[in-house]
C-alpha cells in the first residue's frame, strides 16, 4: 500500500511539472504563458531653487560669510525627504526647504537631495567662493532700480544694466551673463541684454587684475508674449553697445527697422523719426560734451517695444582749457543830459561778474562800472584786450547800458557813461566794436549785449542770422570747438529792450544769470545757455533774444565754452 501510494505521488508531480512546460493543462488542454511584466523605474523629483541665483556654469562668488538656500521639491508621489549638504531638512506644506549655510574661505560645494516616496532621489550640486574682502571688487547697480524683492519689472525686450565697480586693484573685466559689458570712465559699464518672456536671471560679474570675482545677481520680470520690433544700426558702427569716440557735435543715427505686425513709430532720445518704405529711419542728433546717452526705440502696431542703447563721447578738455578766461564786464546806470539814468544795468554787470569769478573757470574779471565807463576807458580796456591777450585765450566782453541806433547813418552804438549829448560823437559805434572784436587774437571771443538796437552787430556782408529751435538743437550747433569763434548774445534785434524785469534786473540779464547759475553741467557752450534762457525771455517780454557770428571778424565756426568751476 505505502509503495503504490509513493508510485502514484511520483506520477502526479511528473504530471504538473510537463504540463507547465509544455503549456497543457492536466485535462491535456493548451494555455497561455504567463507574462512577466517588466517594472518602470518612477521619474526622480525636480529641485526647484528661488536662492540664490546660479547661472549655467554653476558657480556663484560673494563676500558674504553665509548664504541662504531656499526652494521647493515637486514630485506627483509626494517628497519624503530634503537633504543639503547631507542634513535633513524641515519641509513646508508646499514642499519648500530653507537653510542658511555657512561659507568657509575659498570653494564651498553645495549638494541638495530630494528622495520622493517610492524612494526615487534627484540632486543638485554648485559651488559657492567666498572672497577675501579686501581684496575684492564691488559692484554697484545703478540701472536698472531694484525693489525690495532684489527685482524689476520691465516691459521691453533688451534691458540696459549700468553700474559702477571700485576696489584696490584695477578691473579686469565685467560681465553681465554671457555678455562683456562696456567699461567706461571711472570704471562704471554697461550691457544691453536681451530678455526672454517671463522670469529673466541677470548675473554681473566683476573681475579684478588678481582674478577676484564679486556677483550680483537679480531678476527681469517681463510680461508673457512680449516681441518688440528687430532694431538694426547702420551708422554709427556700433558692436554690443560699446561707446563710439566723436569729435563732432552732430551725429547722424540711421538703422532699420522690422516687425510682423508693422511699426507704429520710431523714436531717438525721445525724438521722432520718419520711418521710410523700405524701413529705414535716419535722424541727426546734437552731441553735448562728455558722454551722451543715445537711445533708439521702436514701437509696433502691437504697442510692443524694443530698445537699442549705446553711448557716443565728446572730450573737450584737449581743446579748451591751453588758454587763459578773460572777462570785460561794462555796466552803467548813471546817465546825465539827455540820457535818462537806467535802474538795472550795474546790478546785472556786478552779479555777471560774480558769477564768473565763483562759479565758472575765469582767471581775469575786469569791471567798468557807471562812471568807470567812460568812453576813453572802455576803448582802452578793448585796445589792452587786443594787445594783451594770446591765441589760446577766451575772452567774454558784456555790456549794459543804453544803446542807440542812428537811422540817417544807418549804424547803432554803445552810449558810456560821460555821454551827455545825442550827438555821435559822444558813442562808440557797434563797427568800432566789431573792429576791436576782429582784432583781439584769442582762439574765442563772446559778446554779450543788453541794450537797445544791440543786433546792428550782426550787420554786415553776408550776414546770416542762426535759427534756434529747442526741438533740433543740432541745427544752431557749429561744427568743430577747435576753431576759433567771434560770437554775439544780444538782448534784442535792432529795436529797444527793457530795462525792467525781476529781482533787480533786467529781463534778459534775469535769465541769463538764472541759467548760468542753474547750470550742472561741467561745460556749457554759447549756443546751450542762449537755448536755455532765449524762449524764457520772448515769452515775458516784446523782445527776442540773438544769437550769431560777428562777420568779417576771422571766425571759423567754432563756440566759446563756459567751465563749471568743481563739477567733474
Amino acid at each position: 500500500m505505502k509503495r503504490l501510494f509513493i508510485i502514484f505521488l511520483i506520477l502526479f508531480i511528473s504530471t504538473e511539472t510537463f504540463s507547465q512546460i509544455s503549456g497543457k493543462s492536466k485535462t491535456g488542454r493548451l494555455f497561455g504563458k504567463k507574462k512577466i511584466e517588466k517594472k518602470v523605474e518612477a521619474a526622480p523629483p525636480v529641485i526647484i531653487l528661488t536662492s540664490p541665483l546660479i547661472d549655467a556654469s554653476n558657480k556663484l562668488f560673494t563676500d558674504e560669510n553665509s548664504i541662504l538656500i531656499e526652494g521647493f521639491a515637486e514630485d506627483k508621489n509626494g517628497i519624503k525627504s530634503i537633504e543639503i549638504n547631507y542634513s535633513l531638512i524641515e519641509l513646508n506644506s508646499s514642499n519648500g526647504f530653507s537653510k542658511v549655510i555657512d561659507l568657509n574661505p575659498g570653494d564651498n560645494f553645495i549638494n541638495i537631495k530630494a528622495v520622493n516616496n517610492e524612494g526615487v532621489a534627484a540632486e543638485k550640486n554648485f559651488s559657492v567662493t567666498l572672497n577675501i574682502q579686501e581684496d575684492l571688487p564691488q559692484i554697484v547697480i545703478d540701472e536698472p532700480m531694484l525693489g525690495i524683492d532684489n527685482s524689476v519689472d520691465h516691459f521691453e525686450s533688451i534691458i540696459t544694466v549700468r553700474g559702477k565697480v571700485t576696489g584696490d586693484y584695477g578691473i579686469k573685466e565685467v560681465r553681465v551673463n554671457d555678455i562683456t559689458a562696456t567699461i567706461m570712465q571711472g570704471n562704471s559699464f554697461f550691457a544691453n541684454v536681451k530678455l526672454k518672456d517671463g522670469i529673466n536671471n541677470i548675473f554681473v560679474t566683476a573681475t579684478n587684475v588678481n582674478e577676484k570675482k564679486t556677483q550680483k545677481s537679480f531678476k527681469v520680470i517681463t510680461p508673457i508674449d512680449l516681441d518688440g520690433p528687430k532694431i538694426t544700426l547702420l551708422e554709427p558702427a556700433v558692436s554690443r553697445g560699446i561707446k563710439v569716440i566723436r569729435k563732432k557735435d552732430v551725429l547722424k543715427v540711421r538703422g532699420t527697422v522690422s516687425d510682423p505686425s508693422g511699426i507704429s513709430e520710431v523714436t531717438v532720445n525721445n525724438r521722432r523719426t520718419r520711418v521710410l518704405a523700405n524701413n529705414e529711419f535716419s535722424i541727426d542728433m546734437f552731441l553735448a560734451m562728455g558722454e551722451n546717452r543715445i537711445i533708439v526705440k521702436a514701437v509696433d502696431n502691437k504697442f510692443n517695444t524694443s530698445t537699442d542703447t549705446f553711448y557716443v563721447m565728446r572730450k573737450l578738455d584737449e581743446i579748451i582749457k591751453s588758454g587763459k578766461y578773460i572777462a570785460l564786464v561794462i555796466g552803467i546806470n548813471s546817465y546825465e543830459g539827455y540820457w535818462n539814468p537806467l535802474n538795472n544795468a550795474v546790478n546785472d554787470a556786478a552779479e555777471l561778474a560774480e558769477v564768473l569769478r565763483s562759479e565758472y573757470s575765469f582767471d581775469e574779471v575786469y569791471t567798468l562800472i557807471d562812471k568807470e565807463a567812460t568812453r576813453r576807458n572802455i576803448i582802452q580796456k578793448l585796445e589792452w584786450l587786443t594787445n594783451n591777450v594770446s591765441k589760446d585765450d577766451n575772452v567774454l566782453i558784456f555790456y549794459a547800458g543804453h544803446g542807440q541806433f542812428n537811422k540817417n547813418l544807418n549804424k547803432g552804438y554803445w552810449v558810456p557813461a560821460d555821454a551827455k549829448t545825442k550827438s555821435v560823437a559822444d558813442y562808440i559805434s557797434n563797427n568800432d566794436v566789431k573792429t576791436f572784436i576782429g582784432g583781439i587774437p584769442s582762439k574765442h571771443t563772446l559778446l554779450i549785449t543788453d541794450a537797445c538796437f544791440a543786433g546792428d552787430i550782426f550787420r554786415g556782408p553776408k550776414t546770416e542770422s542762426i535759427e534756434f529751435d529747442p526741438n533740433d538743437m543740432s541745427r544752431y550747433y557749429r561744427e568743430v570747438y577747435r576753431k576759433p569763434s567771434r560770437i554775439a548774445l544780444t538782448s534784442g534785434s535792432i529795436e529797444p529792450v527793457m530795462d525792467s524785469g525781476r529781482d533787480n534786473h533786467s529781463i534778459f540779464a534775469y535769465y541769463l544769470l538764472k541759467a548760468l547759475k542753474e547750470n550742472r553741467r561741467k561745460y556749457l557752450d554759447a549756443s546751450q545757455l542762449f537755448n536755455e534762457f532765449r524762449m524764457a525771455v520772448a515769452n515775458n517780454s516784446e523782445q527776442t533774444p540773438q544769437l550769431n557770428v560777428v562777420r568779417d571778424t576771422d571766425d571759423e565756426g567754432g563756440q566759446f565754452i563756459f567751465i563749471k568751476r568743481d563739477i567733474e
